[in-house]
């Protein structure tokens, strides 16, 4: 049985996990490898069961929403603890 992996079926394009105190939580956007759809997803640490996802026909859509998103945190007093970009 041949196993898929999840990067083989996804492009991360971006993630940032921002940190208040001792939390954690992570925004990304990665990409649908063979269709145009982006996934926007927003996982906190503490408890990834209350995990969100939104999907975009276009980039500019998730990338909109993802700076909107990091946006709202910084004003509730998160910080940028860690990012990465396209891998």
């Amino acid at each position: 049985m041949k196993r898929i992996a999840r990067k083989n079926r996804t492009i991360r394009l971006l993630r940032w996990v921002f940190q208040r105190e001792d939390q954690f939580l992570t925004c990304q956007v990665d990409r649908e490898r063979h269709q145009a759809a982006y996934t926007l997803s927003l996982v906190p640490h503490w408890d990834v069961k209350q995990a969100v996802s939104e999907t975009y026909d276009a980039g500019v859509g998730a990338f909109r929403r993802h700076a909107a998103i990091a946006d709202q945190l910084r004003s509730q007093g998160w910080t940028l603890a860690a990012y990465s970009v396209a891998r």
